[in-house]
């Protein structure tokens, strides 16, 4: 649950004031020793931080200020109308998982899980506060999402392990064989079969490349394996 006391629809109690804010970027035109040539001019300040939780996992809300060294805070503008937006983050203790779920393949992953920003363009009217509102909704879906993912990651397999078995079972009629080794010209019949088959099998080893690669697994290790289901059908 969100502790912030909201001042107004843009403001947080507690944030940091506008005399801290320009000091900040004093500090920060020192460390880059006024050389904006170098360093460039501009960049932002965590003014407001909470960790909050949901379901026991927690997560944590920043509020991003945007700065330009040289110009008076009332004449700084950038990133959007306000100059502050919202950042959603993993805390350290879920880092690891966060990572984890990164990870997975396409479409179990989430690379953005407990990771998002209000920098979009429907964003670009927002208050200060639906910000927030929009950080906390997605840190809850992220969350929410871990309750199937076990059940993605078992259908994901479970479709390998289909078109496995799926290529193996494929079957050459006795007219294929017979025209495949007879001297006589291949049969009309035998030629079609040979084109529906082939289709049918190139579009299914595809597929299985495809999510083994999704898998993780590299390219050496995957032509193995399917060198491996092969033997099954040419031997």
């Amino acid at each position: 649950m969100s502790k912030m006391v909201w001042i107004d629809d843009n403001h947080i109690l507690g944030e940091m004031s506008d005399t801290e804010f320009q000091n900040k970027i004093y500090e920060e035109a020192v460390r880059r020793n006024n050389d904006t040539k170098k360093y460039g001019r501009d960049g932002h300040f965590v003014v407001y931080s909470e960790v909050s939780s949901y379901k026991g996992i927690k997560y944590l809300i920043k509020i991003c200020r945007y700065f330009q060294i040289g110009v008076p805070l009332n004449e700084i503008h950038g990133m959007n109308h306000l100059g502050k937006w919202a950042l959603l983050e993993s805390v350290p203790e879920t880092q690891t998982l966060s990572n984890l779920i990164e990870a997975l393949p396409y479409p179990i992953g989430n690379s953005e899980w407990l990771y998002r920003d209000t920098l979009h363009t429907h964003n670009d009217k927002q208050t200060l506060r639906q910000m927030v509102d929009e950080m906390h909704q997605l840190a809850k879906e992220d969350i929410d999402e871990l309750d199937t993912l076990l059940k993605k990651m078992d259908d994901y397999t479970k479709e390998i392990s289909d078109n496995i078995q799926k290529i193996i079972k494929i079957k050459i009629t006795d007219v294929f064989w017979i025209s495949l080794y007879d001297d006589q010209p291949d049969t009309d019949k035998a030629n079609k079969e040979f084109k529906e088959l082939f289709s049918v099998f190139e579009r299914e080893l595809k597929s299985l490349r495809c999510k083994w690669m999704n898998l993780g697994a590299n390219d050496t290790a995957v032509s193995e394996c399917i060198m491996e289901v092969l033997k099954d059908i040419v031997y």
